[in-house]
Parts: structure tokens; sequence; C-alpha cells
């Protein structure tokens, strides 16, 4: 057989294989294509199986903080539930309250007219003359406007060399600002101005004519002494839906066990609807600020800027149901730093039992923010055997509680006196880390670095009968 020929037949044989591959890898992506599309599900969230009725575990997707819109997946990625979340709206803005503008009833001081410049014949003097006049002079010597549109200028009487006019004030007319530093700027003036032409004598030694103004006027300044008024729309307004809580469950007897998720659906209720948590979102007073804007040391403006406080939480269900409320005792709230990292809820299973444990704090009479764990009993399945059981205080806190590897964890201990040992201590009841504390030192930097993924309890005591603890998540 010819060489060339079995060059054909062997290329034959590469192009049918080929050609069979290519049908064989069709066939399989035709067997590996998934059966629906999830859409941008690049950072899915777990719906763990013992959360579930049928105890096989589900997926939701990310939800970011503009999204409502849930949908659960099954092991096929087919969509087995799709809801919307019904969500609590949030407002800030400022309220600000002033009192009414007034003009001072007595004058400030004595304002000395005299000022001479280019002559103006007599006959040509009048009361738009000296006005001009008098904002250009002073404009040029002083920084402050003698005359503006409020002056009502009377011409009194005129001579062969002199006229004199009086000046009172059209209070219709007067205009008043703020400066740089936010204080009240306006005036006006009442009395009586002379303009005259006189020889004075050049630096030459020679004279000549010039025209001057001369007299005494009475400043009259604003004051805000009247009724306090309300602006009547808000400042500084801000508008937004809050996201739902991530809860975090830990089974006790296995403490290096834990997951995060928002969505259960047998853990607040037996049936099969789906169950989320909101937090409830309060107005509050975030700060105030007081200004004397006339400078007479009376307070005249009153500036309040609202925010919102998170004082429990509702449980939800996809029909927008409310299967309980849950309001903290005490004046206690969700911490603003917790409630940013939506991690504010831990569901926890200790000895056959199991509870809801709330991070909050409040702000006590000294101004100090005080932090505490609220324990909540639940029967799983019933929404409406949830207890307030504990309330553990502590002047301990560390932040973030929930941390990456390598990152630091800030622990706060400035409430604690005479704090002397700072201890870390793992799941299984072992000390990992141990660090004196200086005199005077109220924080410590903690390198998680070395600790392996799991939860710890973190303790100072004051070497005495005192001894706070927090807990911390290494994932």
């Amino acid at each position: 057989m010819r060489p060339t020929r079995i060059r054909e037949i062997k290329m034959k044989k590469t192009l049918l294989v080929v050609s069979a591959l290519s049908v064989a890898l069709a066939s399989q992506a035709q067997i590996l294509k998934p059966k629906s599309v999830l859409g941008d599900m690049s950072e899915p969230v777990a719906v763990p199986g013992m959360f579930t009725c049928d105890g096989k575990s589900r997926m939701s997707n990310y939800l970011d903080y503009d999204e409502k819109n849930v949908k659960v997946y099954n092991e096929d990625l087919e969509v087995e539930k799709e809801f919307d979340l019904v969500l609590p709206n949030a407002e800030t803005y400022a309220i600000t309250k002033y009192r009414e503008l007034l003009w001072k009833n007595m004058p400030q001081f004595d304002k000395v007219v005299d000022l001479a410049g280019y002559p103006t014949a007599i006959e040509n003097m009048t009361a738009d003359q000296i006005r001009r006049d008098m904002t250009e002079l002073n404009e040029y010597y002083e920084p402050r406007r003698l005359f503006g549109k409020e002056a009502v200028i009377t011409e009194t009487s005129r001579t062969a060399t002199s006229v004199s006019f009086d000046i009172s004030v059209n209070k219709d007319s007067l205009e008043v600002s703020k400066d740089y530093n936010g204080k009240l700027t306006g005036h006006y003036y009442i009395g009586q101005i002379t303009y005259s032409l006189v020889d004075s004598l050049t630096s030459s030694g020679d004279r000549q004519q010039c025209g001057k103004y001369s007299g005494t006027l009475k400043y009259y300044g604003p004051s805000l002494t009247g009724a306090w008024k309300e602006a009547p729309e808000k400042s500084d307004v801000r508008s937004f839906e809050i996201s739902p809580l991530k809860l975090y469950y830990y089974d006790m007897a296995s403490p290096y066990e834990c997951y995060n998720f928002y969505i259960t659906q047998n853990f607040f209720n037996a049936d099969k609807a789906y169950e989320y948590v909101v937090p409830i979102c309060q107005q509050s007073v975030e700060r105030t600020n007081e200004t004397d804007l006339d400078g007479d040391g009376e307070v005249d403006q009153i500036v309040t800027w609202y925010g919102y406080a998170y004082p429990g939480f509702k449980i939800m269900q996809d029909n927008g149901n409310v299967l309980a409320t849950v309001m903290f005792d005490e004046g206690y709230r969700f911490g603003s730093y917790s409630m940013g990292m939506g991690r504010v809820l831990s569901l926890v299973h200790f000895e056959n039992k199991d509870y809801i444990v709330a991070e909050v704090e409040k702000t006590g009479s000294d101004g100090k923010t005080e932090s505490a764990s609220i324990f909540y009993a639940i029967t799983p399945g019933d929404a409406s055997s949830i207890k307030a059981v504990r309330t553990e205080r502590t002047g301990l806190k560390a932040t973030p509680e929930f941390a990456r590897k390598n990152e630091m964890v800030v622990v706060d201990f400035s409430t604690i006196e005479n704090a002397k040992l700072l201890s870390v201590v793992n799941g299984n009841g072992q000390t990992v880390m141990q660090m004196p504390v200086a005199n005077g030192q109220t924080s410590y930097r903690l390198n998680t670095s070395n600790l392996p993924a799991g939860l710890y309890v973190v303790k100072v005591d004051n070497g005495k009968r005192m001894t706070e603890s927090c807990k911390i998540v290494v994932r």
C-alpha cells in the first residue's frame, strides 16, 4: 500500500475519533446542564437541614442592602419558594427650633460719623446721594455698612454751605444674614447727619474745599428673643429599609460547629412557612446642638438630630404574618456596631434545651455604655414559648465578636477597675492564651492568627473575686 494512502486512512480514523469525542462531550454537556438558572448566586446562604421540616438543607440567595426578594432552592437547584421580606423603614433627620427675630429696644452703641471726601455742591446733595456716599465711604474706610435700603433719610434743614438729614428705618426692608461662624449679622441706625462744605489744608500747605459728613448715629442690632418656632420641614433627611437579622447557631456539645443564615422553617413555627427575624425600629434622639446666634449669651436655636434604636425584634413568616414580638426590658437595645455587621442573634442548643441570645447595650446614668446578653428560652416550633430567663451583664466587650482568621479583636475592659489578667479559653475549657494587664490599661488587641476556628471565652479578672467574660467566634 502506498504511503499516501496510509496517511489518508490514518487521517480518516483521527477525524472519526475526534467527531465521536465531540458528540460524547456534547452529550455529557447536556447531562451536566442544570435544570434551572440560579442568577447571581456568588454568595449563596444556607438554610440548615436541622431547621427545615424534612431535615434536608436548602439554599437561598444572598440579599444585598437594597434587596428583599428571597428565593429558596432545593438540592436540584430548583426554586422551591419565593417571597418578599417585610422590612421596617428607618429615617434619620434633624428638627430646628429657633426664636423669632426681634430688634433690640436699646441702642448698643453710638456711631460718630466724621468723614471727608470730594465735594458735592449743596444743591446736588439729596437723600439718594447721602445713601450712596455713606455706603461707598464706609466700604472704603470701615468694614461695616452704614446705610442700605432700610434707611429712611429725610432732609431737615439746608443752608448755602450745609444740609442736614434725619436717619430713621423702614423695618420691613431690614435684612439679616449669618457670617462664617453662623452668627447673626444685620443692623440699622437712627440719628442725624449733616453734610457741609469746608476748607481743608493739603499736604503742600494749600487750602482746598471738601465735603464733610458729621453727626452721631445710634446702632441697633438684631435680637433673637421672640417666641420659639419650629422649622416647617425636616432637614438632613435619609430614609432606608433595615435588613433582616443574621442568625448564628451553636451546639454546645460541638463548640466548633457554627452556622450563620437568615431563614428557618421549623425553629419558630411547626408549619412549612419560612421564617426570618427583623429588628424593631424606633425613633430616638441622637444629639442636640444649642447655638447663640445673636451673641447675647442666650440660646436662640436648637437643632435636634433623630436617629433610631432597636429595642427588640419580630419573627416574621414568608406570608407577612408576625409570629412573635419580643421587646427588651430595662431600656436595652441592639448595639449599633453589631447591627451594622448584621450579627445580633444566636440560637444556642445546650443540654437538650434551646435558647435565643440577644447581644444588647444601653447607656447608663453616667453616660457609659453597658453591654449584656439576654437569654430567651424557646421550645422549637413554638414562637409563643419565648421567655426571657436570664440577663448577663458584662463590663467586657470584644469587637468584632465574630472575627475572621488573622483579624484583630479589640477587647475593651475600660469599665473594670483594677484589671489584672486577660485569659482566652477554648470550647473545651482549656486556657489557650493569658496576658497580664498593665496598670491603667483599658483595652487589648487580640491577634486571632494562632487561634483555630471555633468559639472562645475571653475573661478579665482583677485578682480578687470579680471576673468578667464575653465570647468571640473565630471563623
